[in-house]
């Protein structure tokens, strides 16, 4: 710390009562506590709410995509100082995963440049074949 900064006197961490009467949040121990003070408590309630939300498209996409799917949520807190205040702007992003997921193809790269679904320097046992016939026997 440096000497420009004067120590806080009594003990800022216990939640005191204003002069209605009502308490005073106290000062942040943990992260959670932290985030449960952000904009009154909304921001953790409204965030929580998304990632329940999130939780839940989730395991339906999954349900669809053989039990697999993936999403994230990102939180973000902008800090912005003027004077001795600290203003800050919390905000969530919530990513659900492609519910209609197309399936992956493999390939193998060429060494110049081109894709390829055939494993290079593998010999191939069955050729390409219709698809849109059903059960014809084709000429070779």
């Amino acid at each position: 710390m440096t000497d420009k900064v004067p120590p806080l006197e009594g003990d800022v961490s216990q939640p005191a009562r204003a002069a209605d009467g009502n308490k005073l949040y106290g000062a942040a121990a943990t992260f959670g506590q932290f985030i449960g003070f952000l904009e009154s408590g909304q921001y953790d309630a409204d965030a929580y709410r998304a990632f329940q939300d999130l939780g839940h498209g989730v395991k339906a996409i999954a349900i669809d995509n053989g039990g697999k799917a993936k999403g994230k949520m990102q939180l973000t807190i902008e800090v912005e100082v003027e004077g001795d205040a600290v203003f800050l702007r919390p905000s969530f992003k919530v990513v659900l995963p492609d519910a209609g997921k197309r399936p992956r193809t493999i390939a193998w790269q060429l060494p110049d440049g081109r894709f390829t679904p055939n494993k290079p320097y593998q010999e191939q046992l069955f050729g390409m074949r219709d698809v849109n016939r059903s059960g014809e026997m084709r000429d070779a």
